[in-house]
């Protein structure tokens, strides 16, 4: 409501009068109160309707005209989708709350796509079987095992989207040019559920089982997927194993395998830590674990965080356990973890009791943009796929109402422009003002949970499938499920099902003729067997550590003071940031970054640095490095060829790096007192050059690379000749 306040002031000048120009004024506004689903953010869309009003009155009060046009042509679904659409919301319980006027029925859609042909689909709902054994008691109660309905559900879907996918299959979908067809793609694919629970990850579990290309999640809480909380306890343990809680999670973790019975013949009664007892135990997996744990702790101080963990998911086979344990979803959640651990290694010294303190301070969740999901089936709620569509919905979670927890326990009465808020957490002793808020509350709340299925439906472009499960109690008569079997049962035809001929389906609309549909021989893929070599660690290389050039003076000596290294960093930052802005906002930009960055200078000591910076910049010799398509701070890393016949990986990162189609330019940036001459240049700094010159030659081949040092202060400028690098790299030590 907030919102719309904003917007009834913006156009207020709308209605101000004539004003200074003559030119006739006009006023446009969109919407679909249809399509509100996102109360939880605050949405009204009862204030549509009002402003629609307002507008209306005040427009015709002085004889002008204002057009409603009504938003019934959808570019999207074909023209079955759409009267299924038309006949679940054709009577008054099913479209009451659809549009803000409560009396107004929603007008019938019209397809663009006329000729298009659809399908909807509705399965029976999955119950609990009589006779069928209980659920396993160890499991966690938000857990499924496969006897539960909502897992019947996901892999019936998956199933049947893996028959779809079959290159045998003769289904087809509408091709890029309307009339042409095309086999079915994962992409087609859009399941859509009204919450992340338990059927959620049931059903990517179900899909990537079946070798489905699946999105994953469309959001993941990163802290706290199960694999990622072990794989921090496994870290956590390693610095300080003396944790007794750490090492019992990380023991019955997938990445030791313990269980309750070896943790029960060893915790009890023991006189000292957990790992002591560990330690002095006798039996096989004790022993192991220890081992485990000791190759862990003897990693820390040698590895960075991410060679810590791939080595556990890696030659450990800690993924293996992981995915046998959790299922192919885990993979989500341990490619995201890995990739946290690059980005920390990216941005600061990498340490891995420094990458747990960050990571436990992160309240991390993943979003991922499924509208740039490539070829992949997608999973999602409602809420997020409002806005994208696909050629085929499924839509199982279809037989719960909004939880009544939901419901707020804050309810606004009296007048509505300033109301009391009153508290009041059971209705039982509501009185009469609260209880009709309440009341209120509860129809406004399921008149968007009819909103979210008018959404849902709506995504689909050819194929809409619904299915549902139940627990003990039977589906509600105002679930989205019996809304729509109410609707469209009298019209449908039962058929079975295309994947298990024991089961029968409610369908209605007409498919497309696969007869027409190219049928060329197509082979299903066989399941590929990894191969050996696969499983096993990789063997070292015959080379050691890579010689870093920019610590070229270590090899031949060279140091300088705290406070000359704080100024080089600034002065690499300017150098790297004010090439990317305008000639005119680079000193006001400079000035801003340097009073943030080094309050502790002076202002004509920022002011010099500034300057130095500048003068760079301004330099029309230094003009080629900072060209258009130049980059700054470039990472490289290469195995390079020392004459005679040596060979040195290098790894480092160069200041500027400019390239065309002829030649390859490269600088770096030093600050302090240049020398008188290039042969007084230090040895050190031409060796670093040589290095990056020789990776380059080999990245770029045929080009002509071209070397220069830049001393800032002045600035003054030397291009290294190439026999002068070709000394140099003659002169440093080779890896062995």
């Amino acid at each position: 409501e907030a919102q719309w306040e904003i917007l009834a002031q913006l156009t207020e000048d709308f209605f101000s009068g004539a004003g200074q120009r003559l030119t006739r004024r006009t006023f446009f506004a969109v919407g679909d109160e249809k399509q509100s689903i996102f109360s939880f953010q605050g949405a009204a869309p009862n204030k549509f309707l009002e402003m629609h009003r307002d507008f209306k009155k005040r427009v015709t009060a002085v004889d002008e005209k204002f057009a409603e046009v009504p938003l019934t042509l959808s570019f999207r679904s074909s023209p079955d989708i759409l009267k299924a659409v038309d006949e679940v919301f054709a009577v008054e319980p099913h479209y009451r709350g659809l549009l803000a006027d409560a009396r107004e029925k929603p007008p019938p859609h019209e397809a663009w796509k006329a000729s298009l042909p659809g399908i909807v689909e509705l399965w029976d709902i999955e119950c609990k079987g009589e006779g069928e054994e209980p659920r396993d008691w160890q499991l966690p109660l938000d857990q499924f095992d496969d006897h539960d309905p909502p897992v019947k559900v996901a892999q019936r879907i998956a199933a049947r989207i893996e028959a779809m996918l079959d290159p045998l299959s003769h289904e087809r979908v509408e091709g890029e040019h309307p009339g042409s067809s095309r086999p079915i793609r994962p992409s087609d694919f859009l399941i859509l559920v009204r919450k992340r629970d338990a059927f959620f990850e049931a059903m990517i579990r179900a899909l990537k089982e079946r070798n489905i290309p699946t999105a994953g999640a469309d959001r993941l809480k990163l802290g706290e997927h199960i694999a990622v909380m072990d794989l921090i306890a496994a870290a956590q343990a390693a610095l300080l194993p003396e944790d007794d809680l750490t090492l019992a999670t990380v023991l019955k973790s997938p990445l030791i395998g313990l269980d309750d019975n070896d943790l029960l013949a060893l915790a009890p009664k023991r006189s000292a830590s957990l790992y002591e007892a560990l330690t002095r135990s006798t039996e096989l997996w004790h022993i192991k674990a220890v081992q485990r744990i000791e190759a862990w702790r003897a990693r820390v101080a040698a590895c960075t965080p991410f060679d810590f963990f791939m080595q556990i998911l890696g030659p450990e086979g800690g993924r293996e356990h992981f995915l046998a344990r959790l299922g192919p979803e885990a993979n989500d959640a341990i490619d995201e973890f890995l990739r946290l651990t690059l980005t920390h290694e990216r941005e600061e010294a990498p340490a891995l009791a420094t990458f747990l303190s960050r990571f436990e301070a992160l309240e991390l969740e993943i979003k991922r943009d499924m509208d740039q999901a490539e070829d992949n089936v997608r999973v999602m709620t409602v809420h997020a796929a409002k806005g994208l569509e696909a050629k085929i919905i499924f839509l199982p979670d279809t037989c719960s109402l909004p939880a009544p927890q939901s419901a707020p326990c804050l309810f606004p009465v009296g007048d509505p422009r300033q109301p009391l808020i009153v508290w009041s957490p059971k209705k039982a002793g509501d009185p009469a003002p609260v209880a009709a808020a309440r009341l209120q509350q509860k129809e406004m709340q399921e008149a968007e949970y009819r909103r979210l299925l008018y959404v849902a439906m709506t995504r689909a472009e050819e194929r809409l499938i619904i299915a549902g499960y139940q627990g003990v109690r039977e589906a509600p008569d105002e679930c989205w499920y019996r809304i729509v079997r109410r609707s469209l049962e009298p019209g449908a035809e039962v058929v079975p099902d295309p994947v298990d001929s024991m089961l029968t389906i409610l369908r209605r609309g007409q498919s497309r003729d696969v007869a027409t549909a190219d049928s060329t021989a197509a082979t299903a893929m066989a399941r590929v067997e990894l191969p050996d070599w696969i499983r096993m660690p990789a063997r070292a290389e015959p080379r050691i550590a890579a010689v870093q050039p920019s610590r070229a003076s270590d090899l031949r000596g060279g140091a300088g003071s705290a406070a000359a290294l704080d100024r080089g960093r600034l002065l690499h930052s300017l150098l790297q940031h004010l090439p990317g802005l305008s000639s005119d906002g680079r000193s006001a930009a400079g000035e801003r970054y340097l009073a943030a960055r080094a309050p502790n200078l002076s202002a004509d000591e920022r002011a010099a640095l500034l300057q130095s910076a500048l003068a760079v910049l301004d330099d029309a010799a230094c003009a080629p490095l900072f060209a258009p398509g130049s980059l700054a701070e470039v990472e490289i890393a290469a195995t390079v060829a020392l004459p005679p016949g040596a060979s040195a990986d290098v790894a480092g990162r160069i200041d500027r790096l400019a390239a065309n189609s002829a030649e390859v330019l490269f600088c770096d940036f030093k600050t302090g007192a240049a020398p008188a001459s290039l042969k007084a240049t230090p040895v050190a700094y031409i060796a670093q050059a040589a290095l990056y010159g020789a990776v380059l030659a080999a990245i770029y081949p045929g080009r002509r690379v071209r070397s220069f040092l830049i001393w800032v202060d002045g600035p003054r400028i030397f291009e290294l000749p190439p026999d002068m690098l070709d000394e140099a790299l003659r002169g440093l030590p080779a890896t062995p």
